[in-house]
C-alpha cells in the first residue's frame, strides 16, 4: 500500500470515529433529556394529585380546568350509598340495610409500641405477649349495654325517691284528714298509701331479700348521688371524671392520697423508677379489689346511716313524728309545737315534710311555703301586739339533722332591741381572727342565695323586714339553743327554761296545741282546709 492509500484510509478512520463520538453524545445528552423531562412530568402529576386531594371544586380534579363541561345535564344531589362512621369501623346505606361485611367482623389494631420502662412496670396488670390485638364489634355492643343499664339503674333510683315523697305527701294529707274527722277522705287515703306500700320498690317489709342501689353520701350537701363501679381497666380519666372523684373523696381517701408519696418515697425503687411510674403504682392500688371492696362497705355503711336517720327522726312523717303536736299540713312542710315545754306562750316550729339538714339546702317551692308561714304568724300575731322572730341553727350537717325554723313572738318593746342583741351576741360568739365574715345581712334575700349548702350558719329574721346571718366556724363556741339564749336574755328568763326546758303531761301538751289551733282557725279557717 502507497502512502497516499494510507493516508486516505487513515482520514476515513477518524472520521468515522468523530461520527460515532457524535452520535454516541448526542444519544447520551437526549437520554438525559428524556429522563429530566419524565422525571419533571411527574413531579408535577405528583403536586397536581396533591392539590386535588384537597381541591373542593370536583371540576379541577382530573386534570378539568375548574369549569363544567357545557354538555353537562341538570342532576339533583345524589346521596351517598354508604355511611361509614368511626374509621368505616361499620356501614350503612340510606334505606338503612346494614352491610353485612362490617357486622360482626374482627378487625386488627396495631397497638402504639410502648416504652420498655413502662412495658415493665405493666406487666402486671395487663399482659402483654404481642404488638397486636383484636377487637371485634360484640365489645361495643356489649358496653352499650352496660351503659344502658346503668342508665336504666339510675332511673329506676330517681322514680324510687320520687314515689317516696309522694308517700310522705300521702301521710301528711292522712294526719290533716285525722284532725279535721273527715271519715271518707281518711278510708280513701289510707287505700292509697296501703297501695303504695305494696310495690315492691318503696315496702317497708323487713322480711326477705331487696335489692337496693347503693349511693354514696355527700356530707356537705346532705345529698346521694350514684357512685360508679371500680374499673380496673379505665385509666383515661378526663378532667370533669377527675374533677367528680375528688370531689367524692372521703376524709379517710384523702388521707391515703396525700400520704402515698411520703409512703412511697421509704420504698426501695430501681434506677429507672420515674414520677410516671408512681403514677402508674398508684393507679394499680386505687383499681385493686381491696380498694373496690373499701368502696363498697362505705356504700353499704352510708346507706344503713342514712336509713337510720329517716327512721329515728322525731320530725320525719315517716319516722317517729307525734302527730299531736302538728297544728297544720303543707304541701312541703307542716307547722308544729315543741315537745318540750316552750321559751313563750305560742313558741312553734315550721318544719319541712321531707328530711333536710339546713334551709340552704332545700327547693325553692319548699323556701316559698315557709314564706307563707311566715306571713300567716305575723299577721295572726299582729292582731294580738306581737311581733315575730324566726331562727334557725343549723349545726352538725355531716350528721343529718333534720332542720326546722323557730317562732317566738315578743312584745314590740323587746322586738325592737332585738336587732341591737343578736348583734351582739353573734359579734362575741367566737374568736376575731375569721375566713368569712362576722355578719351577713339578709334584708330582702334569701339564705339559699347567701349561705352555700353544707355550711354551718345561725341566720335570725326579725318579722318580713329582713335579719343577719352568721357561718359558724367553730361549732363548739355557738350552741345550737343560741337564739332562745339571746331571746331569754332579753326576757330575764332562767337558763334552764332554754337549757334543759322541761317535760310536760300529755293533757298539757293537746291543751297548748289546741289553744294554738283555735286562734289560728279563728284568723284564717283556710289554712285547714288546703
Amino acid at each position: 500500500m502507497t502512502d497516499r492509500n494510507r493516508d486516505e484510509a487513515s482520514r476515513n478512520v477518524s472520521s468515522s470515529s468523530v461520527d460515532d463520538s457524535v452520535d454516541y453524545l448526542c444519544a447520551f445528552t437526549g437520554g438525559e433529556v428524556r429522563r429530566n423531562l419524565r422525571r419533571q412530568e411527574k413531579e408535577r402529576l405528583n403536586k397536581a394529585e396533591k392539590r386535588a386531594a384537597l381541591e373542593l371544586n370536583p371540576y379541577w380534579k382530573d386534570g378539568g380546568n375548574g369549569l363544567p363541561p357545557e354538555n353537562c345535564s341538570e342532576s339533583s344531589f345524589k346521596k351517598p350509598k354508604f355511611l361509614n362512621d368511626d374509621d368505616c369501623r361499620y356501614g350503612k346505606n340510606i334505606s338503612g340495610e346494614v352491610s353485612g361485611s362490617y357486622i360482626g367482623a374482627s378487625e386488627t389494631v396495631k397497638a402504639k409500641p410502648l416504652q420498655p420502662k413502662l412495658a415493665r412496670k405493666l406487666v402486671n396488670e395487663y399482659d402483654h405477649r404481642g404488638k397486636e390485638f383484636v377487637r371485634s364489634a360484640n365489645a361495643a355492643s356489649s358496653k352499650s349495654n352496660l351503659e344502658a343499664s346503668e342508665r336504666n339503674a339510675h332511673a329506676g333510683s330517681i322514680t324510687e325517691g320520687k314515689l317516696r315523697d309522694e308517700l310522705n305527701k300521702l301521710k301528711a294529707k292522712l294526719f290533716r284528714a285525722e284532725m279535721m274527722g273527715d271519715q271518707n277522705q281518711i278510708k280513701s287515703l289510707k287505700e292509697a298509701i296501703e297501695h303504695f306500700k305494696s310495690n315492691d320498690s318503696i315496702s317497708s317489709e323487713e322480711t326477705g331479700s331487696k335489692e337496693v342501689v347503693l349511693t354514696k353520701m355527700n356530707i356537705r350537701k346532705g345529698t346521694t348521688f350514684l357512685v360508679d363501679p371500680v374499673d380496673n381497666e379505665k385509666k383515661d380519666l378526663n378532667v370533669r371524671d377527675m374533677l367528680k372523684k375528688e370531689k367524692m373523696m372521703t376524709d379517710s381517701e384523702d388521707f391515703d392520697v396525700y400520704h402515698f408519696p411520703t409512703k412511697s418515697m421509704s420504698e426501695k425503687h430501681t434506677e429507672d423508677w420515674t414520677v410516671d411510674d408512681m403514677v402508674l403504682s398508684r393507679m394499680q392500688k386505687s383499681g385493686s379489689s381491696k380498694q373496690a371492696e373499701k368502696i363498697r362497705a362505705e356504700q353499704i355503711r352510708d346507706f344503713r346511716r342514712q336509713e337510720q336517720k329517716l327512721d329515728t327522726c322525731v320530725r320525719c312523717v315517716e319516722g317517729k313524728l307525734d302527730k299531736h303536736f302538728v297544728i297544720a299540713f303543707g304541701n312541703q312542710t307542716y307547722l308544729a309545737l315543741p315537745k318540750n315545754k316552750p321559751l313563750v306562750r305560742n313558741h312553734c316550729l315550721i318544719v319541712p315534710l321531707n328530711h333536710v339538714s339546713s334551709c340552704a339546702q332545700m327547693d325553692e317551692d319548699v323556701l316559698d311555703e315557709i314564706k307563707f308561714w311566715r306571713e300567716k304568724l305575723v299577721a295572726m300575731f299582729r292582731t294580738q301586739s306581737l311581733c315575730c322572730i324566726f331562727f334557725e341553727t343549723a349545726k352538725n350537717v355531716k350528721h343529718m339533722p333534720h332542720c326546722f325554723l323557730e317562732c317566738i313572738p315578743v312584745s314590740k318593746k323587746i322586738f325592737e332591741c332585738a336587732p341591737m342583741y343578736f348583734k351582739q351576741a353573734i359579734m362575741e360568739c367566737e374568736d376575731s381572727s375569721r375566713d368569712n365574715a362576722v355578719l351577713i345581712d339578709m334584708k330582702e334575700r334569701d339564705v339559699k342565695r347567701v349561705i352555700p349548702a353544707g355550711f354551718s350558719y345561725f341566720v335570725v329574721y326579725f318579722g318580713l323586714e329582713g335579719g343577719m346571718a352568721h357561718i359558724i366556724e367553730n361549732e363548739s363556741l355557738v350552741p345550737s339553743w343560741f337564739g332562745q339564749e339571746v331571746i331569754g336574755g332579753m326576757l330575764g328568763l332562767e337558763y334552764n327554761q332554754w337549757r334543759k326546758p322541761a317535760n310536760e303531761v300529755l293533757e298539757q301538751q293537746v291543751k297548748r296545741v289546741t289553744t294554738f289551733k283555735k286562734q289560728l282557725k279563728e284568723f284564717d279557717s283556710t289554712i285547714f282546709q288546703k
